[in-house]
């Protein structure tokens, strides 16, 4: 990926400023000037630019939210380029060059790594601070100096081993009860997963009792009151996407509509003998939702999909093993253990390839070849920067079994 051009159109006090860098072959590019000049502004407008406006944001000072605007022209080792313009909101927030149509986020990620945005500011958006840290420890002598400088700017010295399983109740996220407050409650607990994403390797989602979901409340409500809840669960649906670390959906008895989507969600599904599932949606009146007009093609084969989402029928966990809905169907009084062994061979591993190897995949529906190609190098380069890259070729030398830190 090459920055040729970066807009700031309506952001932070800047208006119509660009700063072209399409000069030259250079593979750095650094931008300096005194107090408030606006270094710390371009380099968020260029995060807003490629992920997304923030939630709430300081720079809006001069021009309102509906009017902040960031773009610039992007350009592949292919030679192709893409001029365009991210706006402030919730959806369809990226535009052409002439905010004018819109823009798929599909055709974005062709020129951008496979990375989100935590982890490209680490590598590639080295502020004063950053680069002063990675000094010191050149300083210190820990270790070759590029792999010292580089482990500094992408945070990979702040990991430490951990392995944390979150048991979620299913039943009281979309129980008969009806409760909002435990709906939000699982959602800031989700919230705070993100946020000390460093210190788990591995999420295991499962119901509390023989259920993992008996799907949604129906007993009614206003308008509102079931807009506030559709609001939450996509909330929820899209943080467990969102994790990095590879998540395990263990699933027993029930696990209807919204419950079979949050369970879809998630990289693998184990599921025991008495799973039964459905999408009974049009059952009820409603269409597709909990990310399950996403999840369920990805799962299984298109047509397959169409027949669970138009039948709205319940199927047994030998059918959805045979549809390949599942990764592994195993009798009841095996299910707890082969999830644990899973959890545990996954934490064995190193977190930060095993991210990479998640995000990868994640990314490459798509996207072509040659930005897949692209991307694995990005994610090769990061790899090798971890002391468990050093761990792991010194254990193949010695024939001994690595043991990696998470660092």
């Amino acid at each position: 990926m090459r920055i040729n051009r970066l807009d700031l159109i309506a952001y932070s006090h800047f208006t119509n400023r660009s700063l072209d860098l399409s000069a030259g072959n250079h593979g750095v590019h650094i931008i300096y000037g005194p107090n408030e000049a606006g270094k710390s502004s371009s380099l968020r407008a260029l995060t807003a630019w490629l992920f997304g406006f923030p939630t709430s944001t300081d720079d809006d000072f001069l021009h309102s939210y509906p009017n902040l605007r960031v773009g610039g022209v992007l350009a592949n080792q292919q030679g192709q380029t893409l001029e365009c313009i991210r706006r402030k909101g919730k959806n369809n927030t990226l535009r052409d060059r002439d905010d004018s149509g819109l823009i798929s986020q599909e055709s974005l990620a062709k020129f951008i790594p496979a990375i989100d945005e935590k982890h490209f500011l680490r590598m590639f958006g080295i502020d004063h601070d950053t680069l002063r840290e990675g000094g010191e420890v050149l300083a210190k002598g820990g270790g070759e100096s590029g792999q010292a400088l580089f482990a500094s700017a992408s945070g990979l010295n702040n990991l430490r081993h951990s392995q944390q399983k979150l048991d979620s109740s299913m039943d009281d996220l979309f129980g008969k009860t009806g409760r909002k407050g435990k709906l939000y409650d699982k959602l800031k607990l989700y919230d705070k997963l993100i946020k000390e994403e460093r210190e788990a390797w591995v999420v295991i989602l499962a119901g509390a009792g023989e259920n993992f979901s008996s799907g949604g409340d129906l007993t009614g409500g206003s308008m509102g009151s079931r807009e506030q809840a559709m609001q939450q669960i996509t909330d929820l649906v899209a943080a467990i996407h969102r994790l990095p670390m590879p998540t395990i959906a263990k699933v027993r008895g029930y696990c209807i509509g919204g419950g079979m989507g949050v369970a879809m969600a998630c990289d693998l599904l184990v599921a025991s003998e008495t799973a039964k599932f459905t999408q009974n949606f049009a059952l009820r009146g409603m269409s597709l939702d909990s990310g399950a007009s996403h999840s369920l093609p990805r799962r299984i084969p298109m047509h397959r999909a169409k027949e669970l989402a138009f039948l709205a029928e319940f199927i047994d966990a030998k059918v959805a093993d045979e549809m390949g809905l599942l990764n592994k169907l195993v009798t009841d009084t095996e299910l707890d253990a082969v999830v644990e062994q899973w959890a545990n061979r996954i934490a064995s591993l190193p977190p930060t390839s095993v991210q990479n190897n998640k995000r990868l995949l994640n990314n490459s529906l798509g996207i072509s070849m040659e930005q897949a190609l692209e991307d694995e190098a990005t994610a090769q380069y990061q790899n090798w920067s971890t002391k468990d890259f050093v761990e792991a070729m010194q254990a193949f030398r010695d024939k001994r079994p690595p043991k990696f830190e998470g660092r």
